[in-house]
């Protein structure tokens, strides 16, 4: 091989292997959730000249990449290769847009996708109907471990469980549709995921929803004139899916959801749904919604009893000792980790890591009171999430790519008040705060002027539905 080859060939791989790097970093940086919805699908396309071309297969992944997380990407960059002065992101198949200072200039127009139905033609008479049905690109991810196989059965989810097992075998639902309620990672997620493995094998059509993954595909239909073939896709799937409605915000994409939930309902199609609360506490869907969704099956996901958290912890304990052959926890430690640890599976999960990066990195023994000392933070009271005032202008400021200083300070230009003034608004109805409190935390303003802004944005969002939408995410976001 000659040696210019030999080189080329060398930094190839050595690029391919930083890049494979970079992207574990990403997804453990942002989260696994964050990272499938949004990151997932960045390619390296190329290194020329100390920029890193990157690419995603839509204008509207790359406008929100661009916006939420170039700076995270950027510094994983700067870490492993450094380089790298620059990244450019463009829509793959369309001209590279360079970034310069963190600035990304608007890609050129991409045609809109082509939705393909691959399925044999199904026969009515003499006439032949083709409904669309769901590209890869549609749906989210599924995580392989979370069949009916690995999910533990005790009395707290017995009930779900038969519920969800024999609408993946039978493919049709007793009673449309699947309501499944439950705290953070109790099996809601794993069920349903479930559902979509065993039903998928047996042929049928199925399509799996995130709630947040499901407003993104709604808005690149829009943004792509695609809206048709979406509700398509959503009309033609066996059984749809959707995980965390909790989540669904946005006036036009919970009417849409509406349109589908009924047109499913009425044409008897499976529709199985998941949330952290019974339906008539989603107090961001309407009334008719939450009605269609109680007059199905409801059932609820308890916390974990003992036993089942000790036979949890022994799964968790055995898929560890794949990392360590030597890890064993003695059955007094694993009922004592049981009867301690009440909480929620990700705790029961948090417990065995800690356990075993004991065992690693000390080598001494697991008595019940290194188990103890290993798992004090866990031991700690688990509160919801609290937005704070600050964290509402930082992100706000992100948002509308203005300055976080300026969103405190004194100035009233134009590009500045509009984003102040729905930060403000954000704040009073998040955090709760009295007017004069959120005054004081935006450069101590007067409180008549906060309560100007909630009323100003109150009134142009009653007006704007673009805006109440662009509200909505933000809240979401800020949840995250």
């Amino acid at each position: 091989m000659p040696d210019d080859l030999a080189t080329v060939t060398s930094e190839t791989t050595a690029v391919t292997t930083d890049w494979k790097q970079i992207l574990v970093l990403m997804r453990r940086k942002v989260g696994e959730n964050d990272f499938n919805a949004w990151l997932g699908r960045l390619e390296l396309d190329d290194v020329t000249d100390a920029v890193a071309h990157l690419s995603v297969p839509t204008d509207f992944l790359r406008s929100w990449i661009c916006k939420y997380y170039l700076a995270r990407i950027a510094e994983i960059f700067k870490s492993e290769m450094p380089h790298i002065a620059q990244i450019s992101i463009c829509v793959r198949s369309a001209a590279r847009v360079p970034v310069t200072k963190g600035i990304v200039t608007p890609a050129p127009h991409k045609p809109a996708p082509v939705f393909r139905d691959t399925r044999p033609t199904k026969m009515s008479g003499a006439t032949a109907l083709r409904a669309p049905t769901a590209p890869a690109s549609l749906g989210s991810t599924l995580n392989n471990d979370f069949t009916f196989e690995t999910f533990i059965a005790g009395p707290s989810n017995t009930i779900a469980r038969a519920a969800a097992l024999n609408v993946a075998e039978e493919g049709e639902l007793l009673f449309n549709p699947l309501y499944v309620h439950a705290g953070k990672s109790l099996g809601k997620t794993h069920l349903l995921q479930a559902i979509a493995h065993t039903a998928s094998a047996r042929g049928l059509n199925i399509l799996y929803y995130a709630a947040e993954k499901f407003m993104y595909d709604f808005v690149s239909a829009v943004r792509s004139s695609n809206v048709i073939q979406f509700n398509g896709a959503l009309l033609a799937a066996d059984i749809l899916i959707i995980d965390d409605m909790q989540f669904l915000r946005g006036e036009n994409i919970t009417s849409e959801f509406r349109q589908i939930l009924c047109k499913r309902m009425i044409n008897g199609r499976g529709v199985v749904i998941a949330a952290d609360r019974p339906p008539y506490e989603l107090e961001n869907l309407d009334e008719e919604v939450r009605l269609r969704l109680s007059s199905g099956l409801v059932v609820q996901l308890d916390t974990f009893e003992t036993d089942l958290r000790k036979r949890i912890l022994e799964m968790r304990i055995e898929k560890a000792r794949v990392f360590n052959p030597t890890f064993e926890v003695s059955p007094e430690v694993i009922d004592f980790l049981a009867k301690t640890i009440t909480t929620n599976g990700h705790d029961l999960d948090g417990a065995v890591n800690r356990l075993l990066s004991h065992t690693t990195l000390t080598g001494a023994p697991l008595t019940i009171e290194t188990a103890e000392r290993a798992i004090n933070d866990l031991l700690r009271p688990h509160n919801p999430k609290r937005v704070r005032i600050e964290d509402i202008q930082k992100l706000v400021a992100i948002h509308y790519t203005t300055d976080f200083q300026d969103i405190i300070s004194a100035r009233r230009h134009a590009t500045v008040v509009r984003p102040r003034q729905i930060a403000m608004y954000l704040s009073k109805i998040i955090t709760g705060r009295s007017l004069p409190e959120i005054g004081r935390r935006f450069g101590g303003r007067d409180h008549t002027t906060v309560l100007h802004a909630v009323r100003k944005i109150e009134a142009l969002a009653q007006k704007d539905a673009s805006l109440k939408e662009e509200l909505n995410l933000l809240e979401c976001m800020l949840y995250r």
